[in-house]
């Protein structure tokens, strides 16, 4: 036997278990980020911060389960004190470290990623960064007031300083 349909042949017998196993199926982690499927409009107010000006936030976002049904793909676009505004992230759940994800990019040029959890209809999203050598964390809290509608809050602390809110508003299915 040739050389290489020998090591094809091997490949194929080590492989076979592989492929035998079964594909992971979606858990009740990932049902729950179910919650945010769909379209959301939501309304807020920015405050005044180093972040951003304060004023009116108006946005839309549709979230939609990619292929599997492990993550929730999402697509927002809207009007911020700072102009309008685009945006994508991906929700999902880390089963190693037993906490949801949210990855996301803006048509700003901003890139972020959020960890957090539920307990009970209250989400808690946090992020840490480093802006001019201080290290900054962020929060977002957001409560669930029905199965179509949530009020958020979004917060940062600079150092070791208070937090500080920098937006808040509520949101509603469409």
């Amino acid at each position: 036997m040739k050389p290489a349909l020998a090591a094809a042949l091997a490949l194929g017998v080590l492989a076979g278990p592989a492929i035998a196993q079964e594909m992971p199926t979606p858990g009740a982690e990932q049902a729950r980020i179910g919650y945010y499927e769909g379209t959301w409009s939501y309304e807020g107010e920015s405050k005044d911060s180093p972040m951003a000006p304060g004023g009116k936030i108006s946005m839309t976002e549709t979230c939609r389960w990619f292929e599997g049904g492990f993550h929730l793909v999402c697509d927002s676009k809207g009007a911020t004190p700072m102009g309008p505004m685009s945006g994508h992230s991906v929700i999902g759940y880390d089963p190693a470290a037993q906490t949801y994800t949210m990855y996301g990019l803006n048509s700003r040029g901003e890139g972020y990623y959020v960890s957090g959890g539920v307990t009970g209809n209250v989400w808690k999203w946090t992020a840490e960064t480093t802006m001019d050598g201080t290290p900054v964390k962020f929060r977002a809290i957001v409560t669930e007031k029905s199965p179509t509608s949530y009020a958020f809050r979004l917060e940062m602390s600079a150092g070791d300083d208070e937090w500080t809110v920098l937006e808040e508003g509520a949101a509603a299915k469409k």
